[in-house]
């Protein structure tokens, strides 16, 4: 019988993105990935709710970076994930490139999902 490798699940030192960080569910999973030592970026569309929530997770001993991120924006997406990706140090990434943003990040089929899933939704008026 074979042996099965046991995968870590750790994003300890990983550097992890998060949207709609400034309250509610956004904000309890940034706390729980610092808490998991994880670095967290904490982006909102309210840009100070997000740098409160990135002041909170410095002073309990966790690594965070904030910025105004809004994600029924695309162009403010792609900006956000250019500036994500440069400060994980996956190396620039062009903004008008957008594939390769979602696979340096490991997105992809939930870039292509939403992005297919949109046209539905703007014709049926919610999503």
């Amino acid at each position: 019988m074979s042996e099965f490798k046991k995968l870590s699940r750790s994003v300890a030192g990983l550097t992890v993105l998060v949207t709609g960080a400034a309250s509610g569910m956004g904000r309890a999973t940034a706390r729980v990935f610092a808490a998991e030592s994880a670095n967290v970026a904490v982006t909102d569309y309210a840009a100070e709710g997000a740098q409160a929530v990135a002041a909170e997770i410095a002073a309990g001993g966790g690594t965070a970076k904030a910025w105004k991120l809004d994600v029924a924006d695309r162009d403010d997406i792609k900006a956000g994930l250019c500036k994500f990706v440069a400060e994980d140090r996956a190396g620039p990434a062009e903004p008008d490139d957008h594939d390769v943003l979602c696979r340096k990040l490991a997105c992809h089929r939930y870039c292509l999902t939403v992005q297919s899933g949109r046209p539905m939704m703007l014709t049926g008026g919610s999503g």
